[in-house]
């Protein structure tokens, strides 16, 4: 694993923060200043692939980075755009339902 994936996946991993690939490039910058932001999602991209980190898409414009990668729902909150992990059999069984046994290429994010 080269030093700016180890970084990046070091600092997804280290919080239950949902970060933007910019926030990860800002904080990233701080140890490896020379990283650019392509270099950024090209890493995010391959962890993504190696099922080692989820990308959610909040937005048409808006992707968010998730260091738990089984099966679960999001909480959003509309006021202070905070993301809350939320795990749940029920809500599970009710994902697998929605998506005909597909959960993996499904994401249930709830706006409050």
């Amino acid at each position: 694993m080269s030093k700016q994936k180890r970084e990046i996946f070091n600092l997804i991993n280290s919080t239950c923060d949902h970060f933007t690939a910019e926030k990860i490039f800002f904080e990233i910058k701080k140890v490896i200043p020379s990283i650019s932001l392509s270099t950024v999602y090209r890493n995010l991209n391959v962890l993504v692939q190696e099922n080692k980190i989820k990308c959610l898409k909040i937005s048409d414009s808006k992707s968010v980075y998730d260091r738990n990668v089984i099966n679960h729902a999001h909480l959003i909150s509309d006021k202070s755009g905070e993301i809350t992990d939320i795990f749940s059999d029920k809500i599970n069984s009710l994902i697998n339902e929605l998506s005909d046994g597909k959960a993996n290429s499904f994401d249930l994010i709830i706006h409050y």
